[in-house]
């Protein structure tokens, strides 16, 4: 079973955000767009909006936190089957700590039309959720940090 990097019963922790800001920016940041010390990344791409929602549907029953999953598109239809999931319509470079190359990237790919998955978890989480999402047709996924 999946679980949570981040929880109440965990205050002490600390967003990367915040950690490289110098300043608490933590209370500004949606939940989901908090990656903790010692999570790890990791991101790939759905050319279709279906195996996206398969993809957070499949984690989802697993037990994944949904709350560390952001899915990024140029635009979004129906957001009610992403219940939970952080909607996004641009890369950040401060959320993720993503490179400004590594951006522009995303971004490029974005406006083509696909659709960016981004989770973070521990590096069991990662492996489990790579699993699922091997089945799913995600296009270079990879696992950072």
């Amino acid at each position: 079973m999946i679980r949570p990097t981040h929880s109440t019963a965990h205050p002490q922790k600390h967003s990367v955000e915040a950690i490289l800001d110098d300043r608490s920016t933590e209370q500004a940041l949606p939940q989901s767009s908090r990656v903790y010390l010692g999570s790890r990344v990791a991101t790939g791409f759905f050319s279709c909006l279906s195996d996206a929602e398969y993809a957070v549907t499949s984690l989802r029953s697993t037990g994944f936190p949904v709350s560390q999953i952001v899915l990024v598109a140029n635009h979004f239809r129906r957001q009610d089957q992403f219940g939970g999931v952080d909607l996004r319509d641009r890369v950040d470079s401060r959320c993720f700590s993503f490179s400004e190359k590594r951006v522009q990237s995303y971004n490029h790919r974005i406006a083509k039309g696909d659709y960016l998955f981004v989770i973070w978890g521990t590096s069991d989480q990662l492996r489990q959720a790579e699993v699922i999402l091997k089945c799913a047709p995600i296009d270079e996924f990879g696992i950072d940090r």
